[in-house]
């Protein structure tokens, strides 16, 4: 008698193992877009908080230059220079790094806009804090059409925001 599988088990023990790792790999990539979200909302919450501590020192929060204006509202994202100027002003007094999305780092454009925005409102005495959330569904977005996070003009509709108290 011969001892060892036959092709038949062979094959059900391999179909079995692709389909489970087919599984675990589709899980894991949900649990990392979950996770890169996550460090999003925590980003633009402790920016927030550096731009507060900045408006309770100057009276205005920060209106880097040269900037996109319109209508008494600026706006500023990861792909511009004026990214850097907020970095000036809030970087070493008011917070250690100004963040950049997990996935681009601070680059962007095509299909891929996840991107950290800045907005201006009210003359420098209100802000909004935008961010393009992966997981489409999640509980904690916040934002409409009639408050959206960018310009008419602009790819980047951020799913996710903070404003100004």
């Amino acid at each position: 008698m011969k001892s060892g599988f036959t092709l038949i088990e062979l094959l059900v023990a391999i179909s079995i193992i692709a389909v489970l790792s087919t599984i675990g790999l589709f899980a894991f990539s949900s649990v990392q877009k979950s996770a890169r979200d996550s460090v999003r909302k925590g980003d633009l919450r402790t920016l927030a908080t550096a731009l507060e501590i900045y408006y309770q020192k100057n009276n205005t929060y920060p209106i880097p230059a040269p900037i996109v204006s319109n209508n008494n509202t600026a706006w500023s994202d990861q792909t511009t220079t004026t990214w850097s100027a907020l970095a000036t002003a809030l970087v070493p007094t008011f917070i250690d790094h100004v963040p950049n999305d997990p996935i681009n780092g601070g680059s962007c454009c095509g299909s891929n806009w996840y991107i950290y925005a800045y907005i201006i409102l009210k003359g420098g005495q209100a802000f909004r804090l935008c961010a393009n959330l992966e997981n489409k569904n999640d509980n904690d977005i916040n934002v409409s059409p009639a408050n959206s996070c960018a310009p008419a003009t602009s790819p980047f509709f951020g799913i996710y925001k903070v404003d100004s108290p």
